[in-house]
């Protein structure tokens, strides 16, 4: 709790998980594992990739980047990032090869940005509110895109999936 870790060029053969109030930099390593933050104020899995799932949930750190993945390969598991209460969620150039992506119940400040991601499974975009602009856009979904029940400022698209639902395009 409460610590600051950074991973960078690492290769961790277990999960990886940031407990409350911690901040977590995985950067460019490969998790055989899980990378979990419980209540963490800020994770980011920047390149490299992760087997197993990433989930980032609970956490408070208003006006940081609080959760981001950005060109990570997630090879068998999903990016779950939900109830956050932050500055800035952001998913970007992500490559789910097996699962499914889902940003649900955030409350961001500056944005929520879900862009050129690409997700062999579902997409999921529920209920994400705050002032910050949300767009989830240039995304390839191989099967549903559901976006529904995102207060505004709120753009859904263009996307590509299988078929899209509510919000999304």
């Amino acid at each position: 709790s409460g610590a600051t870790c950074t991973l960078d060029g690492a290769l961790v053969r277990a999960n990886v998980k940031a407990l409350e109030g911690s901040r977590l930099f995985v950067l460019n390593s490969h998790v055989t594992g899980n990378v979990q933050g419980d209540e963490a104020s800020v994770v980011h899995v920047i390149g490299g990739r992760v087997d197993g799932n990433i989930q980032i949930e609970k956490g408070t750190s208003p006006g940081e980047v609080g959760a981001l993945v950005q060109g990570t390969v997630v090879t068998e598991g999903d990016i779950q990032i939900k109830e956050m209460r932050t500055g800035e969620v952001r998913v970007d150039g992500a490559d789910v090869r097996k699962g499914n992506l889902q940003v649900v119940e955030n409350v961001v400040g500056v944005r929520l940005h879900l862009v050129f991601n690409a997700v062999a499974g579902n997409g999921q975009v529920f209920e994400n509110e705050g002032a910050g602009e949300k767009l989830v856009q240039d995304n390839d979904v191989s099967q549903n895109l559901q976006c529904k029940e995102n207060r505004g400022p709120f753009i859904g698209g263009p996307n590509t999936a299988g078929d899209t639902e509510g919000q999304c395009y």
